[in-house]
């Protein structure tokens, strides 16, 4: 990991959240990979881990901050704008200053604010609320969307939201299962449903084969993101106008 920082040899790829409503805003989630000298490339659940632990997450976050505002600030240029959702960790979260930078940055850069999504985690914000506020309040004054993942359903997660700035809530992967369910006393429609009351557009991730995305149909959910969309790809070439969703 200290080598690919220092090398700038991590690398993005790119997964489109597709609407379910018909919208064709071109949008992805980005997602990274970590070099092999061996050949082929880690993903990131396998190396991120290893970072938080080692106290190397917050260089992370800042290398693909940066690497998405200069892929938002370029497609912006050639008039080709998209929206980039970037997930960034508990440890930076915490760090008003940095909230800040990001801010001077978008100014620096000219660039339109509603084009990046930042994605925090649930489980690290239960512990840092205080600072959560703070930060999300600095980055949504500058126009950043906010999204929430990991989002479980639980009266805990819908009282965060009481006290946060958030646009976009992604949902914790449990609720992309094909199976029918009910968790913290919410099927996936009510889930949804009570989620648009409170304000917020419903991201449901993980979305592997087509009985789950037919599921989501009758959901409400407003868009869906997985393989069965798209694999990761290096490349930002899918075609959302043409998107059978």
């Amino acid at each position: 990991i200290d080598q690919a920082l220092q090398e700038d040899s991590l690398q993005t790829v790119y997964q489109p959240i597709v609407s379910l409503k018909g919208d064709h805003q071109e949008q992805y989630q980005v997602l990274l990979r970590l070099p092999l000298e061996s050949g082929g490339a880690m993903p990131a659940s396998k190396f991120i881990p290893v970072a938080e632990e080692s106290g190397q997450i917050t260089g992370i976050d800042k290398w693909v901050l940066g690497q998405a505002m200069a892929v938002v600030t370029e497609r912006q240029n050639q008039e080709q704008p998209l929206r980039l959702f970037i997930n960034q960790s508990g440890p930076s979260l915490g760090n008003r200053d940095r909230a800040e930078r990001i801010r001077k940055s978008i100014e620096t850069r000219k660039l339109n604010a509603g084009n990046l999504g930042i994605e925090f985690k649930l489980p690290d914000i239960i512990n840092q609320l205080k600072q959560a506020k703070e930060s999300f309040q600095v980055l949504s004054d500058a126009g950043v969307l906010i999204s929430l993942a990991a989002f479980d359903g639980s009266s805990t997660a819908f009282q965060l939201l009481d006290h946060l700035h958030v646009d976009y809530v992604k949902l914790s992967q449990n609720w992309s299962s094909d199976e029918p369910q009910t968790n913290h006393g919410h099927d996936l429609s009510g889930l949804v449903s009570s989620l648009h009351d409170a304000g917020k557009k419903v991201i449901v991730p993980a979305i592997e084969d087509a009985r789950s995305a037919a599921r989501l149909w009758t959901s409400g959910a407003d868009f869906i993101q997985g393989n069965f969309v798209q694999k990761p790809d290096h490349e930002l070439r899918f075609d959302f106008r043409e998107s059978a969703f």
